[in-house]
């Protein structure tokens, strides 16, 4: 899973980061998550943005939003292949 795996490092980043800065805000973190985000999570990160106050998010309400899609891109792709299966 790309999204937990890149959070994972994203705690050990911010971990490194607390040792010159005094305080890292969630506000930063998700800025930092969205910006980050490899193209395959534009959309994502676009609804998130439009629909959500990013301001005010959580940092576990973003990797869950963004494990969310993910999920459901992950079971479209399957399903999808299927479908190419079974036309073949």
């Amino acid at each position: 899973m790309e999204v937990s795996y890149y959070f994972s490092k994203l705690i050990i980043m911010v971990n490194q980061m607390k040792a010159y800065v005094d305080v890292v805000t969630d506000q930063q973190m998700v800025e930092k998550i969205m910006r980050s985000m490899s193209s395959n999570f534009d959309y994502a990160v676009l609804v998130i943005q439009e629909l959500k106050d990013v301001r005010t998010m959580k940092i576990e309400e973003i990797v869950s939003s963004l494990e969310t899609y993910e999920l459901f891109a992950i079971e479209r792709e399957s399903k999808r292949s299927v479908q190419q299966a079974w036309q073949a």
